[in-house]
């Protein structure tokens, strides 16, 4: 798997072992994730200062990876996954880079060699209103996580929200979120609530704002997550066998599809 994707399904694993477990390690506190996107040729010393914020970075264009100013601070990077956008006009993903990729994100109209790759993850762009047969058979692909563009989404209404949940409900994927400027401590709380794992800041926005973001993530709280799925095991009232009878899955299941579509 790669970092990136690893990284992405950590934020849905048990942090500690529940009942009689003999774990022994720290749970990891948990918080969302920080992408940042570079569409243009930075400084070495800009580059810097982003990885010191960034979970993960990703370049708008091959040419960032050979070259540019920044490469010889992200050509040393072991620790944060370094990804490529492959824009249709890209072809087949080529092996020449300097910097060591980890991770390719397209959209829809991208290289089907991006999705081949078996040495890199693969992140996949959509709109937040893409109708749900086809947002479920991008997951079905193997991607790592769904990309919601977020031009069209106000972060500061609920409908933002309730567009974030229905990609991830459907897609049942980890997703990341593009934003295009601050986002305040309760938003970043509701958007988690709502399945988005990450956030994707353009670099142009500057180190302070991203800097801003990133401390407004760290001090945010995030609590336990609704449950997603018939393999959580609910404590309290009642606890839930990881294999339900089927009749009983389908008639519990039947207020689900309306929501998805």
């Amino acid at each position: 798997m790669s970092k990136i994707g690893d990284r992405l399904q950590r934020l849905h694993r048990t942090s500690k072992p529940i009942g009689f477990g003999f774990g022994t390690t720290a749970a990891q506190p948990r918080r969302m994730l920080l992408f940042v996107y570079v569409n243009s040729d930075l400084e070495e010393e800009m580059v810097r200062a982003l990885l010191q914020r960034a979970d993960g970075m990703v370049l708008g264009h091959h040419e960032l990876c050979n070259g540019s100013s920044g490469c010889r601070a992200l050509s040393g990077c072991d620790d944060t996954p370094i990804g490529l956008w492959v824009g249709p006009e890209a072809g087949a993903v080529d092996d020449d880079s300097q910097i060591p990729l980890d991770f390719l994100m397209c959209d829809l109209d991208g290289p089907a060699d991006a999705l081949a790759r078996k040495d890199r993850g693969c992140l996949v762009v959509v709109d937040s209103d893409l109708e749900a047969s086809r947002l479920r058979a991008v997951a079905e692909l193997g991607v790592d996580a769904v990309v919601v563009r977020a031009d069209s989404l106000d972060l500061s209404r609920v409908s933002a929200i309730v567009a974030c949940r229905r990609v991830h409900s459907v897609s049942g994927k980890p997703v990341v979120l593009q934003v295009n400027g601050v986002v305040e401590t309760g938003q970043i709380v509701a958007l988690w609530s709502a399945g988005v794992d990450a956030l994707m800041v353009n670099a142009d926005s500057g180190v302070e704002m991203i800097a801003a973001i990133h401390d407004t993530m760290c001090s945010a709280c995030y609590d336990a997550r609704r449950v997603e799925g018939s393999s959580v095991v609910a404590i309290g009232s009642s606890i839930r066998s990881f294999h339900t009878d089927p009749a009983h899955e389908d008639d519990e299941g039947e207020g689900d599809d309306d929501y998805d579509e």
